[in-house]
């Protein structure tokens, strides 16, 4: 899991290096208006297909890895690691569940407005474009190009939000084939980390590289600091009690690293749910 977040993260370098340094490096006076047009125009070709470059990255970052060997579960403790007279612990608190296109759409689209790396990618492509829309302005006038560069900034947060969901649409059209397409679904809670299991990848997620956990209108979610996440929709919860355990375990375990799995299992078996600590949104 360390390679490929260290893969992608060359990716993002290749890309970003040059848009940085083809519009942020001073540079003199062209010779000339040709030289002048002639350099401009090199400037928006490159910050173009980086621009393109590293939102494909993006994109491709959500893609399912495929071929990936299923990582082994974590065993039951045997009778002598058990607390004494502690009843007997799960090996994982899981949650069975279908995802459909609905559900997933409802993920991304709280991810573009709330996950701080979604929002920092949106906002340095949003500043980037206008800055490269404001130069010509101003050329013209510096107090225009002043004045327009929020409103061009805006724009170009809105534009590269909707390049954003454009992507993530096309792609859950081809996760999700039809409208009833559904896909199912196991997230699992163990001392080790989260277990995500799909129709295509099966995963360990440890607690160390989780970002952050937190429940949305009943939906569970959880990011890494890859940028990567689980989205459990509400409705696969039998009740919203039952949400609330599973997030309540969940953020015991990430805060105390694995090491209050009696605690989060006896919560999650014992039918006795606290009051929820973490991110907990309405």
């Amino acid at each position: 899991m360390n390679k490929r977040r260290k893969d992608w993260a060359i990716w993002d370098t290749v890309f970003l290096v040059p848009l940085v340094v083809v519009n942020l490096m001073p540079r003199g006076q062209g010779i000339d208006a040709a030289h002048a047009l002639a350099g401009a125009a090199f400037r928006l070709l490159v910050s173009v297909i980086c621009l393109i470059g590293f939102i494909t990255i993006q994109v491709l970052k959500r893609r399912p890895v495929r071929g990936e060997p299923p990582l082994p579960w974590q065993q039951p403790l045997a009778p002598w690691e058990q607390p004494p007279y502690a009843p007997a612990t799960p090996a994982a608190i899981s949650i069975e569940y279908n995802n459909t296109r609905e559900y997933s759409w409802r993920a991304e689209k709280y991810a573009l407005f709330h996950q701080p790396a979604t929002l920092s990618v949106l906002c340095f492509f949003g500043l980037a474009t206008a800055f490269l829309m404001d130069m010509p302005i101003y050329h013209w006038g510096a107090a225009a190009g002043i004045t327009a560069f929020p409103f061009l900034a805006v724009l170009g947060f809105a534009i590269w939000a909707g390049l954003f969901l454009l992507a993530v649409h096309l792609l859950l059209n081809k996760r999700f084939p039809h409208a009833g397409s559904v896909r199912s679904c196991t997230t699992s809670l163990t001392s080790a980390g989260v277990v995500d299991e799909t129709p295509d990848k099966h995963q360990l997620i440890e607690w160390g590289i989780i970002s952050s956990i937190r429940m949305h209108q009943g939906d569970f979610i959880l990011w890494t600091s890859a940028g990567t996440g689980i989205f459990v929709p509400r409705e696969g919860f039998a009740s919203l009690d039952d949400g609330e355990k599973f997030f309540t375990a969940a953020n015991m375990l990430w805060k105390s690293q694995g090491a209050a799995w009696f605690e989060a299992a006896g919560l999650h078996t014992n039918e006795a749910v606290g009051a929820p600590t973490g991110d907990w949104e309405y």
